[in-house]
């Protein structure tokens, strides 16, 4: 994402800088207000607590509607609750400051005591210090030079956008009054000194935000989701105010929709509320999945008088968070006061929206990793499928159709499968043709990363983290080499439901290899080869990534861990890398034999 420091369009700087003289050097268009407008109706949410602040950040925080400092009945301050602090002039912790300083040996108005009873330890410790701490950056009076301060100090000349760029060899002129400011992206920049000489390292561009008695707020604490406001370009802004309309549209209109970009739960992992609550099915831990389960129940339950039904109708699950739920009912006038809910306790986070500030749900990260796994386009549309629950199968077309459980369409049509509805569980994992591969593939795994796990329809068909989770290292290519499997199985079930043509374990196992091996083998071509280089057109032509191209150390990680797939070597004295392919027919497992058993497994199959 591009940010403040490497985009021009960058409306969160410029809401920030709002009302501040560093506004005139780089004055935003219309389009730029209408945009930060609507970023500041996201209302954005506190990232740093209290305590993390430095002294010049706590001076600008608000009296008035700031969430941190609470009143005795656990609200937050208005200017109808205390009036006497809009009289004195109080209107952020700088001037109750300059308030107390300037009363010498009198007491505070009662008013301003009330107020330093509700503000943070570290606010109240910092509103009543009698000296100002050393500032880490000054600026002069015309913004047109900043000093970052220390042992030995460093000068920049403030560009007419804002920004700047530590110069050692630069000096201001003389008769500069400088004053503590505000930086933004200083975070970046470290300061030494060699030889008595000052010296920088990891340079990076800065914005210089303004004087801190002329700011409103500190770019470093406020924030949407996980990123400063900062950050956030004109396009962010955008969609997200458009996101949270048509979400709250939704709410409004009593249904519930999915737009582009919000978060999808897995339909094949309905009924697990988190990792830890996965468990086993049954006892053993030798059940079939809860989705099949599911399917067959409503299969079973539906009879002779089953209806078509639609898909949304079936896949349709309110996993909204509580905010994005419909509001309860309104009470009468007479109740109101007494059913009023109070503002959340001082230690709870201080998010003023709850579609931005709420927590990630724990199995967001699923899709994200999916798309991190650069496999081919068919196993990508394959896995979405099957964790949405719309890969096509013998009782999804029972249930979608309309038609019941006793139809032979829906049935498996492997030999010794007569009457067993092909669920996802028993396509996938539980057919007795599908068994030895699947008791190969698990010595595969076992072989390649040196973990022992069973095989269940949990670990292999669902993938659910709280089935089996792999090392850190072992993560993306135990997500590779499962799908891969699963695809393998299901490309020969869809030539046996089309063509009439059976298949075995050994030709399971042997497309897997193959598509093994060629995904490799493309990944080392992309590490070698400059792809856009190499084919002599435009590289604008080439979508994504510049060239989809990654170094060799990458290609390492993703396929020779322990060097039972691959590994790299060195051709001669030159910097040439070769690849070697040690995973074939025969290694690291040999595949099932052709004459592999097919007799049913204790994982059979679910029948109604």
């Amino acid at each position: 994402m591009k940010t403040a420091q490497t985009c021009s369009e960058d409306c969160g700087r410029h809401l920030l800088v709002a009302g501040s003289p560093a506004l005139a050097r780089a004055t935003p268009g219309a389009r730029w207000k209408a945009y930060a407008a609507g970023l500041q109706a996201a209302r954005p949410h506190r990232l740093l607590a209290p305590a993390q602040q430095s002294f010049h950040s706590a001076m600008v925080e608000p009296i008035f509607y700031n969430r941190s400092v609470r009143t005795n009945g656990g609200g937050y301050f208005t200017p109808s609750t205390l009036p006497e602090l809009s009289r004195l002039g109080l209107q952020r912790l700088r001037d109750v400051r300059q308030y107390l300083q300037g009363l010498g040996p009198t007491a505070p108005h009662r008013a301003v005591r009330i107020l330093l009873g509700g503000l943070p330890d570290s606010w109240r410790q910092h509103v009543e210090r009698p000296d100002n701490p050393p500032p880490d950056w000054t600026c002069s009076s015309d913004q047109a030079w900043v000093c970052r301060e220390g042992q030995v100090a460093c000068y920049a000349r403030v560009q007419p956008d804002g920004s700047f760029r530590l110069d050692p060899s630069i000096m201001p002129p003389g008769q500069v009054q400088w004053a503590p400011c505000c930086v933004f992206g200083a975070e970046s920049i470290v300061a030494s000194v060699q030889n008595g000489q000052p010296s920088l390292r990891r340079p990076s561009v800065c914005y210089l935000v303004g004087p801190w008695d002329e700011l409103d707020c500190d770019p470093s604490v406020w924030g949407l989701g996980k990123q400063l406001i900062a950050d956030y370009v004109v396009k962010n802004a955008s969609l997200r105010i458009l996101h949270a309309r048509m979400m709250q549209s939704g709410i409004e209109s009593g249904g519930h929709r999915h737009f582009m970009g919000t978060p999808v739960f897995p339909q094949l992992w309905r009924g697990l509320s988190s990792p830890a609550a996965a468990g086993a099915p049954s006892s053993s831990g030798q059940g079939p999945l809860p989705a099949d389960v599911r399917l067959v129940s409503r299969l079973s339950q539906g009879g002779a008088t089953a209806q078509r039904r639609s898909r949304g109708e079936y896949e349709q699950v309110d996993y909204r968070p509580p905010s994005l739920l419909p509001a309860s009912p309104r009470p009468a006038p007479g109740q109101r006061d007494a059913t009023r809910r109070l503002p959340p306790p001082a230690d709870q986070s201080d998010s003023l929206s709850p579609l931005i500030g709420e927590a990630q749900p724990w199995w967001q990260g699923v899709w994200s990793r999916l798309v991190g796994a650069r496999l081919p386009r068919d196993v990508y549309v394959f896995a979405w499928r099957l964790l949405h629950g719309a890969l096509f199968c013998g009782g999804y077309f029972l249930l979608t159709a309309g038609l019941t459980s006793n139809s032979v369409d829906g049935h498996c049509a492997a030999e010794g499968c007569s009457g067993v509805v092909e669920s996802w569980g028993h396509m996938l994992h539980s057919c007795p043709v599908v068994q030895p591969a699947v008791q190969w593939f698990e010595q595969f795994w076992e072989a390649v990363s040196g973990e022992q796990v069973a095989m269940t329809p949990m670990v292999l068909v669902a993938g659910f983290p709280g089935a089996y989770a792999p090392a850190q290292e072992l993560a993306d290519l135990w997500l590779r080499t499962r799908l891969l499997f699963l695809h393998s199985v299901w490309v020969l079930r869809c030539k046996r439901a089309v063509q009439g043509v059976s298949f075995t374990a050994s030709q399971i196992g042997a497309l897997f290899v193959g598509r093994l091996r060629r995904c490799i083998k493309s990944d080392f071509v992309r590490a070698s080869t400059d792809l856009p280089e190499a084919s002599g057109v435009c590289r604008l032509w080439f979508g994504g990534e510049p060239g989809g191209r990654f170094d060799y150390a990458e290609f390492e990680a993703r396929w020779c861990h322990g060097g039972k797939l691959a590994s790299v070597g060195s051709a001669g004295s030159g910097a040439r890398r070769v690849l070697s392919l040690h995973v074939c027919a025969s290694a690291p497992v040999p595949i099932p034999p052709s004459g592999s058993s097919q007799s049913s497994s204790p994982l059979s199959a679910l029948s109604v």
